[in-house]
């Protein structure tokens, strides 16, 4: 995965924390990244700032890896099982569940955050109606306009109609697919049949993972050339 936006600057006495405590660390690329000053226990450490939205892909990318692996773990204990199941073969669906559904709010969070990082600062949403004009900031923007406005009409807004969901695509299905199944998982619903559980566990092991990445990627690359690349090592991303 790349690394994520740094600046390049060629004044070095930004290195150092300034009298409002913010500081920057100098990279051996000769890059600096906005870090943070943290009292450790009396010690102060100086905390690069990651991109939030390669954290959330990352940690999204290696959930998915541990829930392959936790898959085949699940269906060698259970398959065929002719007798009493016992708990530690009963845990592997928690586990299966921990990982695949914590997979799925990491990747979709990478989308909401990038989706917010590329918001200009200064400049706002304007939506007109036939009897009013309403303006968004940012800060409106990003807490009260839901996702599906912010794709098909706050982004082709700010990018000279630049539309990822003009054209619906097996990436632009993905997405929404993406988006349904972690609102399932972030707003659960119970009852006494268990229906709802049955039904989310299903989605879960039959969700189509790895062309979600992609999407996510091919989104994410669409506002921001070659944000995300897959790398050399052959492995996606």
């Amino acid at each position: 995965m790349e690394k994520g936006e740094v600046f390049k600057i060629s004044d070095p006495s930004i290195y150092r924390a300034s009298k409002n405590k913010e500081a920057f660390i100098n990279t051996e690329d000769d890059y600096v990244i906005k870090s943070i000053v943290f009292n450790n226990n009396g010690r102060k450490a100086i905390i690069p700032l990651p991109d939030l939205t390669l954290v959330y892909f990352d940690s999204a990318y290696n959930l998915n890896i541990l829930r392959k692996e936790q898959e085949i773990n699940l269906f060698n204990n259970i398959l065929n099982k002719d007798d009493e199941l016992k708990e530690v073969e009963l845990n592997e669906i928690y586990r299966y569940y921990g990982y695949s559904s914590s997979c799925i709010i990491s990747l979709f969070t990478s989308l909401e955050s990038f989706i917010n990082h590329i918001l200009p600062d200064l400049k706002p949403y304007v939506k007109k109606h036939s009897h009013k004009t309403e303006f968004f900031d940012k800060e409106q923007i990003q807490k009260g306009i839901k996702f599906d406005v912010k794709t098909k009409d706050v982004l082709p807004f700010y990018f000279d109609g630049k539309s990822y969901f003009k054209s619906p695509s097996k990436h632009t299905q993905h997405i929404m697919n993406l988006k349904n199944l972690r609102d399932e998982i972030v707003h659960p619903k119970s009852e006494i049949t268990f229906k709802n559980q049955e039904e989310l566990v299903k989605k879960l092991l039959k969700f189509n993972y790895d062309d979600s990445f992609k999407a996510v990627a091919h989104f994410m690359n669409f506002y921001k050339t070659d944000y995300i690349k897959e790398c050399d090592c052959n492995a996606d991303f």
